[in-house]
């Protein structure tokens, strides 16, 4: 027998963390047994550990019958991608934007051009044809620039009129700055939005300094009066919160406020992180590793001397790492794969507008993003869409042999594209020794998770 090429360990103390990146399963094995198995060495009294073993593919009876599970997942992995159905729809009313955000993502692509009643017209009419050839998600993002804009009024007014009757509801991502210009509309039309996020980079002193324009230069006071006001009218409302060592250290600080405000006393209302890293700073976070160990240490430091910090989820900061080591101790089966870009097999159209359909609502203006045309006639960009189809961890040659192949899935495209100017080289952006440091970090909740504390 052999010990499976895809198996990623991680040494506990005496115990070694096995991770299946095959099947998405994990274990925990003593150290010296692991060494033993790994060198085929095994004692009639380890039968039933090597029969579990073998039963959830971390050992072999030879390399073929590995390699016969490599090809059979990868089939199962690229059918399941590429016959997905599900569409997600985000509309760009204009790049354009209110505020000169230092960490933006799209201020390098900054475009005066808007949305026209015609563009809003077509995008309409093309999402009720694609209900019967897609599954398309009942959920319209307005992202941008900054969406709720001043002189985006009169397209916003007109999309809702547009959608009614329909069963789409809008998810708006906006800075906050203007919503009191727009709070009529939105009260009028309640029943059309699902949620907004909108970001508080801190308390004044920190804030401030971030989320500014020479227009606005002092936005705090007027963001949280918004965020009040749509908290009053029973509006859904995730406060983001840019983290970084500044603004880490001022969180605190920010959790009073938002105490004294007893906004955490409202149903509707959401508190969430994010990290302004190199990776978190230009792009998606659709990945398992856990961005920063320190952030989380520092966090949980934070915490034990805050209390009103509970009101924030630490699992903010490594996206989804936790579910997949949490679910991968549960069953003896489990699917490896986590989190998947919505950019394979082009499952995410973006109207911007320029008339492209973009693979990526982060990706507006990057023609090698865009799918096709849609306005003033559909016409999709068959070229870009085979390359594409290609745009799978399986089909590309640094990832084939990686541990984490079926997890990450070749990581973000955009962040491949902007350092290697090609979506097929990707950015590891080190994937495995993140994920190894969250492991190690939660040694303790993992070990009681696997039974091993009752052993003891």
């Amino acid at each position: 027998m052999v010990a499976s090429s895809f198996i990623y360990e991680i040494k506990l103390d005496r115990f070694t963390f096995l991770l299946n990146g095959l099947n998405g399963c994990s274990d925990i094995i003593q150290s010296s047994l692991w060494e033993k198995v790994k060198k085929g060495k095994y004692m009639n009294f380890y039968k039933n550990t090597i029969k579990d073993l073998k039963d959830r593919k971390f050992i072999f009876e030879d390399k073929n019958e590995e390699l016969k599970l490599y090809n059979d997942s990868s089939t199962k992995l690229e059918q399941r991608l590429f016959q997905d159905k599900r569409r997600i729809i985000s509309i760009n009313i204009s790049e354009d934007c209110n505020l000169s955000c230092p960490y933006c993502i799209s201020s390098k692509r900054r475009s005066q051009k808007m949305l026209s009643k015609a563009h809003i017209d077509k995008i309409v009419a093309l999402l009720n044809s694609f209900e019967k050839k897609y599954n398309v998600i009942p959920r319209i993002t307005l992202f941008g620039g900054e969406p709720l804009m001043l002189r985006n009024r009169h397209i916003f007014e007109y999309l809702i009129k547009k959608i009614e009757g329909t069963k789409f509801k809008l998810h708006i991502i906006t800075n906050g700055v203007t919503i009191d210009k727009y709070l009529d509309l939105i009260n009028e039309n309640s029943d059309k939005f699902q949620f907004f996020q909108i970001t508080l980079d801190g308390p004044p002193e920190i804030h401030n300094r971030t989320r500014i324009s020479k227009k606005y230069p002092k936005t705090f006071k007027l963001i949280t009066g918004n965020i009040q006001r749509l908290l009053d009218l029973n509006f859904k409302v995730r406060v983001r919160t840019n983290l970084n060592k500044a603004s880490l250290e001022k969180l605190p600080k920010l959790a009073r406020f938002i105490k004294k405000k007893k906004w955490d006393k409202y149903k509707n209302f959401r508190g969430n992180m994010g990290l302004i890293s190199t990776y978190q700073l230009k792009f998606c976070k659709n990945n398992p590793r856990s961005n920063s160990v320190k952030y989380i240490k520092q966090f949980r430091q934070l915490k034990k001397k805050h209390p009103e910090l509970s009101l924030y989820n630490e699992c903010d900061l490594y996206t989804q790492a936790d579910k997949l080591i949490t679910n991968s101790l549960k069953d003896k089966t489990n699917k490896p794969m986590i989190s998947y870009c919505t950019t394979i097999n082009s499952r995410h159209f973006t109207f911007a507008s320029d008339n492209q359909i973009y693979n990526c609502f982060a990706a507006v203006g990057i023609k090698d993003f865009s799918i096709g045309t849609y306005f003033p006639k559909l016409k999709w960009n068959k070229n870009n869409l085979a390359i594409w189809k290609t745009r799978v961890s399986t089909q590309m040659d640094k990832c084939r042999k990686c541990p984490l192949v079926f997890v990450c899935g070749g990581n973000c495209p955009l962040h491949a594209y902007e350092k290697n100017g090609n979506i097929n080289k990707p950015v590891c952006a080190g994937g495995i020794k993140d994920l190894e440091a969250f492991v190690k970090l939660n040694k303790d909740k993992i070990l009681k998770k696997a039974g091993i504390y009752k052993k003891r």
